[in-house]
């Protein structure tokens, strides 16, 4: 892995999608030299939930200000709850989830979080969320300066984790009071906006 070994002291940006770092992710944010990182794109990685943590711990994340983490499939609530947990977070501004099979114990970590108040745009698309859970999420305060949420339009409507069905007009009340602004996206994707400036 000779970029983890390269002196990286100038650089911005790093687009590491789509290499199959999987476990290596632990190694990997422990020796890349890059204390100017502001921007670390991981999709596509077949990461786990032990690099998550490992990456968690890691001074790396501490300057980032954008973090893409989608298509990880194998993440599960532990690796969630170290990331959303770790004081290194807190200059995070852009966070993306989407299709990384989370489900509602995830979306509730999010919310939790004491670390993620500086977070202003996340993407939660084509998870496992339950219309119940998005609504708690929309209604608990929790990242307080979030202006941009990318949701599915169609969640989870029952126990089984099979049937979807279009969210309630409840939990799109309890987005709308909390946004203020909606707009359908692409296929079944939804954007709930604080300032109509954020709508695509």
């Amino acid at each position: 892995m000779a970029l983890a070994d390269a002196d990286l002291a100038n650089l911005r940006r790093l687009d590491f999608g789509g290499n199959d770092l999987g476990d290596g992710l632990a190694d990997f944010s422990a020796r890349l030299n890059a204390p100017e990182l502001r921007e670390l794109d991981l999709s596509h990685n077949d990461l786990t939930s032990a690099g998550l943590q490992a990456l968690a711990k890691s001074p790396l994340l501490s300057g980032l200000y954008s973090l893409n983490l989608s298509v990880n499939t194998q993440l599960d609530i532990d690796g969630i709850w170290a990331l959303v947990d770790s004081p290194h977070c807190a200059r995070l501004r852009r966070l993306d989830l989407h299709s990384c099979g989370l489900q509602d114990d995830a979306l509730n970590a999010l919310a939790e979080s004491k670390h993620l108040s500086n977070l202003r745009q996340l993407n939660l698309t084509k998870n496992r969320f339950t219309d119940v859970a998005v609504g708690k999420f929309a209604a608990s305060g929790g990242l307080p300066n979030l202006a941009y949420l990318m949701l599915d339009q169609m969640q989870i409507s029952d126990e089984t984790h099979t049937q979807h069905a279009p969210l309630s007009d409840q939990t799109r009340a309890l987005l709308l009071d909390r946004f203020g602004h909606h707009k359908p996206g692409k296929g079944n994707h939804a954007v709930y906006a604080s300032e109509e400036a954020y709508l695509p």
